[in-house]
């Protein structure tokens, strides 16, 4: 793995366990500069070994929306796009886990998120549970 991302993702476990939000800034801010912003959500996601919690890539991905130019959009346009593809069980699970709503329009939130079938309870709950909160329900 790259150093950079390991760094980034020690502090987040790390901060974790001590529950504090105090993370390497330093590490978080080269891992924008090493992989750059055109599909930094794809580039960091294959580069982070399957062994890794998904809590803690989407920790990782909340805090490197604040650190980048675009606001975190080039990881949200890749964190939707692997929702309408529903393949990848643990890219949905990042997906959903993010702390913004996934997709602008509300509409095509509750579109994607209806339409995902999975036989992990964890995701039909999260997307049912995301549309319940979109709604206010």
């Amino acid at each position: 793995m790259n150093p950079n991302l390991e760094q980034a993702l020690f502090s987040i476990s790390s901060n974790q366990e001590k529950s504090s939000g105090d993370y390497d800034e330093k590490a978080l801010l080269a891992v924008v500069e090493e992989f750059g912003l055109p599909n930094l959500g794809d580039r960091i996601y294959t580069e982070i070994p399957p062994t890794v919690p998904f809590e803690l890539v989407c920790i990782l991905f909340d805090l490197l929306a604040w650190r980048t130019d675009d606001n975190g959009s080039s990881v949200r346009r890749a964190t939707e796009r692997w929702l309408i593809e529903g393949r990848d069980e643990r890219r949905m699970l990042i997906a959903l886990h993010l702390e913004a709503y996934p997709f602008i329009s509300e509409k095509e939130m509750v579109e994607v998120l209806s339409k995902l079938k999975s036989t992990n309870p964890q995701i039909t709950h999260r997307c049912a549970e995301l549309v319940r909160m979109r709604n206010g329900v």
